[in-house]
């Protein structure tokens, strides 16, 4: 488990960026959040320094794990990654990020 909440495949930071796949909890969850379910498919993307996770267009929440700067370093390499929703309990939602 990383000091974030999240559960990791140990990712370190020299993980190529088309193997770097984790699951972690959606930090600072916003209240769309709520609306998304078990199966979901969310949008990641950089927004200045954060790395916000979107459901339609609507920023539901972000990504902060120990595993962030290298997700970070590889979407701005050209990198596409996206979420699925694991586990939901309230705004407390577990998604597995991977590249696509």
């Amino acid at each position: 488990m990383s000091g974030s909440g999240g559960f990791s495949s140990g990712a370190g930071v020299t993980t190529p960026c088309e193997n770097l796949r984790f699951n972690t909890f959606l930090a600072s969850p916003k209240p769309g959040a709520l609306n998304v379910n078990i199966g979901d498919i969310l949008q990641i993307e950089l927004h200045g320094d954060s790395i916000v996770v979107l459901d339609h267009a609507v920023v539901i929440g972000g990504i902060a794990c120990k595993e962030s700067s290298r997700l970070r370093y590889c979407i701005s390499q050209g990198n596409i990654y996206e979420a699925s929703v694991l586990r939901k309990n309230g705004a407390q939602i577990l998604i597995s990020v991977y590249r696509i």
